[in-house]
């Protein structure tokens, strides 16, 4: 009876080593929600296993992406739409047993881009409403805001803020929440926003607001259920005209926040903008310290530090200033570098002397503050500076320069016409990955496309997003609208790339194009819709 068993299996294991292996599946391939591919085919006879396979371009081995039950004929997989190289990218199917796999062919996927990226309009898209004049996605990719300017009959139709909120469920982007930071009058001019990794909490900050005397407010949010609450409002000291919340900035944790401060009173001593920094504590926000702004031997005679992010870590604080300048764009610009907790300098990065017309921008840090991204004005000509973006990176405690992005060599411009390369910009959470927007991008194409471009007959737009590979940076991908629709007026440019948000470590992009005029029935004809002439557009990925 002991030999009866080793008979047996000797008999299976010859009849399965010639066992047919299964036929070569046929697959179909399609996009079953935003940023997912979906392979189907038939349930093949003798399989045991199937098994997708991913090549990423021409140069690449196939690897084994994953793997799944005989009865389960469908695989699906996420996509990073903005870095994904749409052109030579493949895949393939395999039905498998332990005599082999019947192998598809390799399957191209390019026709599918257009239904994995996301497209979003307000749910009452009013004409020169710019919906998606500033966008933020939370760090989870789960949440996300868009500011839109849309009329209020209460106040003579005249454009008012709002925040429309948005989560991720369900495969789709669907509204949660709309905010009215202010009742009053405002159309959100220069309005900044910021929003925690987890998407529950919210400031805005809206210079525009007019009070008596001054100017602007920020204002405090958090999540209650699906429903948003306001904590706190600040409003200018009353005794010193000025300008508040032109920045506003928090931490991945929202336990700190920073809040611009702009005082003209003058007093060249206290004259300039003051970066205040705010503790939570429960649903409260304490005033912790005041950052002023920078000495007379920085300084010269003349401060504007324009901008300022606060990094997710909360350890570390860039500006972006100019130097003795007679107008803020024009001077010596400069990056000063801050540590918490006592907020004391930890570098001083001198950038070269800009043309006039030169502009410094916006700045980005990483989550440590270790890599710093900042939009300059370098590229020189006999008399004018062209913008570009530096990327530095912390070694040894200072800042080193790593490399100097400028628009693509396709942007032929158009008579009167100047690049905006730099309008937008942000680094990934890691800080391997960086999203330039151009709203003035004149390259030809559609989608995401691998560069270098053609030279285009218009303004379209676009993002150039860059990965950090070894100890350099490579530009991977320029992210173009998917079409062509809402054309207004004589000009195609619609706005596309005026404002940006990274999330998931960079694998989440959502780009603004606030003067995007798809026409888009209103599904409340209290607000009646024209035209959708520059009604804005929001495109995720």
């Amino acid at each position: 009876m002991s030999r009866l068993p080793l008979v047996i299996v000797s008999l299976l294991a010859a009849g399965a080593a010639v066992a047919t292996p299964p036929a070569a599946p046929r697959v179909t391939v399609g996009a079953s929600e935003i940023k997912q591919l979906r392979f189907d085919w038939d349930i093949l006879p003798r399989s045991n296993y199937y098994e997708l396979w991913f090549k990423a371009n021409n140069g690449a081995f196939e690897v084994k992406f994953s793997e799944s039950v005989p009865w389960r004929p469908v695989a699906h997989t996420s996509v990073a739409a903005h870095l994904l190289d749409w052109e030579q990218v493949r895949y393939r199917v395999k039905a498998c047993n332990p005599s082999g796999c019947g192998s598809s062919p390799l399957i191209p996927v390019k026709n599918v881009l257009p239904d994995t990226v996301g497209f979003l309009k307000s749910p009452f898209p009013l004409d020169d409403a710019n919906f998606g004049t500033t966008v933020k996605i939370s760090e989870d990719g789960g949440t996300l805001a868009v500011v839109s300017n849309e009329s209020n009959e209460e106040f003579g139709d005249t454009f008012q803020v709002h925040i429309y909120i948005f989560r991720w469920r369900g495969g789709a982007w669907r509204k949660e929440a709309e905010i009215f930071p202010n009742q009053g009058r405002g159309d959100g001019r220069g309005l900044s926003m910021s929003i925690s990794a987890d998407g529950s909490r919210l400031v805005l900050g809206l210079p525009d607001i007019q009070h008596a005397g001054d100017a602007g407010e920020a204002y405090f949010y958090h999540r209650v259920g699906t429903g948003w609450i306001l904590e706190q409002t600040l409003a200018l000291d009353p005794v010193r005209r000025g300008l508040l919340a032109a920045i506003v900035d928090i931490d991945a944790a929202a336990d700190l926040a920073v809040v611009s401060r702009d005082y003209s009173v003058g007093d060249a001593t206290t004259n300039g903008r003051y970066l205040d920094i705010f503790k939570r504590n429960g649903t409260a926000w304490m005033f912790a310290t005041s950052i002023a702004p920078l000495p007379t031997a920085d300084l010269a005679t003349f401060n504007s530090c324009s901008y300022a992010d606060l990094s997710a870590d909360g350890s570390t604080l860039a500006r972006t200033c100019m130097l003795n300048s007679t107008f803020p764009e024009s001077g010596a610009p400069f990056v000063e570098v801050l540590a918490a907790p006592s907020w004391t300098r930890r570098a001083l990065i001198q950038l070269p002397a800009l043309k006039p017309a030169g502009r410094v921008g916006d700045v980005s840090l990483d989550y440590t503050g270790n890599t710093l991204a900042l939009a300059t004005g370098e590229l020189q000509s006999a008399t004018t500076s062209q913008p570009g973006v530096a990327i530095y990176h912390r070694t040894t405690g200072a800042y080193v320069r790593e490399a100097l992005f400028t628009a693509g060599s396709w942007a032929s411009l158009p008579p009167g016409g100047a690049t905006d390369f730099g309008a937008a910009l942000q680094l990934s959470r890691d800080g391997q990955f960086l999203a330039v927007g151009d709203d003035h991008d004149f390259g030809a194409g559609y989608g995401v496309i691998s560069p270098p471009l053609q030279p285009g007959a218009d303004w379209h737009g676009a993002v150039y997003v860059y990965q950090r590979v070894g100890s350099g940076w490579n530009l991977r991908r320029v992210v173009k609208p998917n079409d062509e629709p809402g054309v207004f007026g004589q000009y195609s440019y619609r706005g596309f790339g005026f404002a940006l948000s990274l999330g998931n470590n960079g694998r989440t992009l959502i780009v603004a194009q606030p003067n995007e005029s798809t026409y888009v029935p209103n599904r409340d004809n209290h607000y009646p819709t024209a035209t959708g002439a520059q009604s804005g557009a929001v495109w995720t990925y």
